[in-house]
């Protein structure tokens, strides 16, 4: 029953992120798509982080290859806040939670060229189709590279 009220929330989650307000401008909000690696000393998460950008605040999700949703964020651009509202349960332990919290906001001040104070604790690499931040004390790098989409022939059906 468990994953198939993950599967739902993501699903709603799609539902959500998929509509366009029709009373608001195109430049009001952007969808983004970047397929993530975080990569531990003892196990790595894999997935897709699809973020939508608005004036006032960055909603986040990073979702694995099954479709099952990791975690959802929300990125408070008037209080420099990253709030997770879902955390797979694996990783939903307090501990684990507020390291992902401080260094996925390190990483959307970084992917949105935010402005950020450097933190030592913090190392980036910035190349032309890979983004790594790295955090050093706790041995995690985070990697971020463009999705390549490609338009659907209709030759191909």
């Amino acid at each position: 029953m468990r994953p198939f009220l993950i599967f739902l929330s993501s699903l709603i989650f799609f539902h959500t992120f998929g509509q366009t307000n029709v009373d608001s401008d195109a430049t009001d909000s952007a969808i983004n798509k970047c397929s993530v690696t975080i990569t531990t000393e003892k196990a790595t998460v894999s997935g897709i982080l699809i973020t939508r950008e608005s004036c006032d605040s960055i909603k986040g999700s990073i979702i694995n290859e099954f479709g099952i949703s990791v975690l959802n964020f929300v990125y408070s651009k008037a209080n420099d806040k990253l709030k997770l509202t879902h955390v797979v349960s694996f990783l939903n332990k307090w501990y684990i939670k507020r390291v992902l919290r401080n260094d996925l906001r390190y990483c959307v001040h970084i992917l949105f060229n935010l402005p950020h104070k450097d933190k030592r604790q913090y190392s980036v690499e910035l190349n032309e189709d890979l983004t790594i931040v790295q955090n050093t004390k706790r041995h995690i790098a985070y990697r971020f590279s463009p999705l390549i989409t490609s338009p659907v022939d209709e030759t191909d059906k």
